[in-house]
């Protein structure tokens, strides 16, 4: 088992993206941690106008699925809070050969990064 970063996204607003899906083969899927950044209204990072926690709160989905499609059943984190500049962490998300993570940021502020292992036989 090697850890890596699997992979490091910044979702556009409104959109949900198939972050990543575990290879196929002789493994078993993937361990790993899920690292959730709000960056910040780029407004406030360049001082044109002061921070507001509600405006500047982002709402992230976090889901899993078997297949190229996330349905509602699949979510693990659904609208949830993440203030400016705040961080949160979801750790030993297992997924099987062929599953795949799916990220979704109501304003588009929040980054995510998951890392982890592959689990091979």
């Amino acid at each position: 088992m090697t850890f890596q970063i699997f992979q490091e996204l910044k979702p556009s607003q409104y959109d949900t993206v198939r972050m990543y899906t575990a290879p196929y083969g002789s493994n078993l899927g993937v361990q790993g941690q899920l690292l959730i950044v709000n960056q910040g209204n780029p407004q406030v990072d360049n001082g044109s106008i002061p921070i507001d926690l509600g405006r500047d709160t982002d709402y992230i989905r976090v889901g899993l699925s078997s297949n190229l499609i996330l349905y509602q059943t699949g979510y693990v984190m659904y609208d949830t809070q993440v203030p400016p500049n705040q961080v949160a962490q979801l750790q030993d998300i297992n997924l099987a050969s062929g599953e795949s993570l799916f990220i979704y940021s109501q304003k588009g502020y929040t980054s995510f990064v998951f890392t982890g292992s592959t689990v091979t036989v």
